[in-house]
């Protein structure tokens, strides 16, 4: 996958590629939200 410069266009499949890409790591995401917010010093997470 190759970064754009400047302010081209991301093509249909670039979008495409980049929205599976999140979607695999929302459920990562959630995961460590929720280990966060059970952690007493879950503050601590965010200021490594």
């Amino acid at each position: 996958m190759t970064i754009k410069k400047g302010n081209q266009q991301l093509t249909t499949d670039e979008i495409e590629d980049i929205h599976t890409f999140m979607d695999q790591f929302k459920p990562l995401l959630q995961q460590l939200k929720i280990k966060a917010a059970h952690h007493d010093n879950w503050w601590a997470v965010f200021s490594l």
